[in-house]
């Protein structure tokens, strides 16, 4: 029974987190359209991001836990998880909130063939046509052969942009995980997204509303605030059971949407995302059955 409970519980969090994620990518969008550079936006959501993680660890006394024990690994990620955040930026402003998520939720089967070519998984028939599936899902989505469903070429190129990136960054996080903490990991990719977006702005700068820094100072605690609670979804719960619930942002992305945008998927778009939501969770299922079956030997 406790441990029927833990892990709704995790998943209950999970989920709450996942939403925050999504409030936060609206607020991006809603900022990236007052103008500002991207690299702008990502220095200060990384900003108040570390900030909120810094205070909230702090408050616990965990402060000396958030410096990397191997920073150049930490880096590495940080800084694919740079070129993610922006390619976010940049593909929000051009597309739709429902299919920005349905672009970039291509990332559990990119992961995959990465993992099969630098870890060495193995990939089944199975789990390689799940892939191939996906795949056709994105392109039913975007329904290239009609107007791109609301969204243009830059939109869905920063999209694909960030999916690479974040399968990239998820990859390497395999390697990071196994020295650092979570809170260690989330705050220093903030902080690499201070130092670089805060470094182009001495290239580029655009002075900054009040209002949009509000936006944003908001939009990065909500991120971080998400982080923790996606952070502490895995203390009690496996990471696979945790990613089948990633794809909630595709429902709560289009809530959004209708309500701030009065944006309307289209059928295409909608039968699009599910069949890429049966494709992500068979691919995450048979990851999960891998994890139980390598336990159950190591036992």
């Amino acid at each position: 029974m406790k441990t029927t409970l833990l892990h709704l519980r995790s998943i209950t969090m999970a989920v709450i987190g996942y939403t925050l994620w999504v409030v936060s990518d609206a607020g991006i969008k809603l900022v990236v359209e007052s103008k500002l550079p991207p690299y702008e936006v990502v220095a200060f959501l990384g900003l108040f991001a570390a900030l909120s993680i810094a205070i909230f660890y702090g408050g616990q006394g965990k402060v000396r836990e958030l410096w990397p024990k191997k920073p150049m690994n930490q880096i590495i990620r940080s800084l694919l998880a740079f070129g993610c955040v922006t390619c976010n930026a940049i593909a929000l402003k051009h597309l739709p909130l429902t299919v920005f998520y349905v672009v970039v939720f291509t990332s559990p089967m990119i992961v995959a063939l990465l993992a099969s070519c630098t870890l060495r998984e193995h990939l089944s028939w199975s789990k390689i046509i799940a892939i191939v599936v996906g795949f056709v899902g994105v392109v039913i989505a975007i329904d290239p052969w009609d107007h791109l469903s609301g969204g243009d070429w830059i939109g869905y190129a920063a999209a694909t942009g960030s999916a690479v990136f974040y399968s990239f960054a998820t990859t390497m996080l395999r390697f990071t995980s196994q020295s650092e903490t979570t809170h260690s990991i989330i705050f220093m990719t903030g902080m690499v997204e201070v130092i670089l977006g805060f470094g182009l702005m001495f290239w580029h700068a655009v002075p900054v509303p009040l209002s949009v820094l509000m936006i944003m100072a908001l939009m990065g605690a909500v991120c971080g605030s998400g982080s923790i609670f996606n952070a502490n979804a895995l203390k009690h719960t496996d990471a696979a059971t945790v990613e089948q619930f990633h794809y909630t942002q595709i429902i709560f992305g289009a809530l959004i949407g209708y309500a701030i945008w009065h944006e309307v998927p289209t059928h295409n778009t909608v039968f699009g995302a599910i069949v890429i939501v049966v494709s992500g969770i068979y691919i995450a299922a048979v990851a999960h059955q891998a994890d139980k079956n390598a336990i159950a030997l190591q036992v």
